[in-house]
């Protein structure tokens, strides 16, 4: 029998329909039942030793009902493992948001700039790059008194200046779908032109 099974069917009752529980594991017992679980099997897996054999002072705790004193069910003799999720979702890199919102023929294009404006690797996952002076912000350098209103028009409203996705998606909206076209990046101009 599991260690478990064996202090609960070693525990002793009293006449009064009160249980015997040592004082060391009387909180955790207290939180077993508070949150539905069986109070013996937890406190006796808990403790690290059987719950009878103790110098401490034991103490009483109420069962819910004289039956359960009579005919204690007893704790299930399978229990399913806890599903644990290997899986991490990997987040994309640069290159792979560029290719994924740019034209081909303007990849290597926005990788330059993205390097030029914030110096991103084409590995990167996400940016930390943030000029104090003006607010700009993530690998391509967007303007906070621009970004919502930039951000709405590409589709994203509400979303992050420096989520590293929406930041492609932004940039490659102002490449596209505004009159400026590389214009936006004319500051940096002198390292990607």
């Amino acid at each position: 029998m599991r260690r478990a099974q064996r202090a609960y069917q070693r525990h002793r009752y009293l006449g009064n329909g009160f249980r015997v529980i040592p004082q060391r594991i009387r909180v955790v017992a207290a939180l077993a039942i508070t949150f539905g679980c069986g109070a013996v099997q937890v406190s006796a897996g808990l403790s690290g030793s059987s719950p009878l054999v103790s110098n401490e002072t034991p103490v009483t705790v109420p069962l819910w009902s004289r039956e359960s004193i009579r005919r204690p069910t007893p704790p299930p003799t399978t229990t399913a493992a806890p599903v644990v999720s290997t899986t991490t979702v990997q987040q994309p890199t640069l290159s792979e948001l560029v290719d994924r919102y740019f034209e081909p023929s303007d990849r290597a294009w926005a990788l330059r700039v993205a390097f030029c404006e914030s110096s991103a690797q084409p590995g990167d996952i996400s940016s930390v790059a943030h000029h104090s002076g003006s607010g700009a912000s993530g690998w391509f350098q967007h303007l906070p008194k621009f970004w919502v209103e930039r951000s709405t028009a590409a589709g994203v409203a509400g979303v992050d200046i420096m989520e590293p996705e929406t930041n492609v998606l932004v940039a490659s909206w102002l490449l596209y779908e505004t009159p400026q076209k590389k214009g936006h990046w004319n500051e940096s101009k002198h390292c990607w032109g």
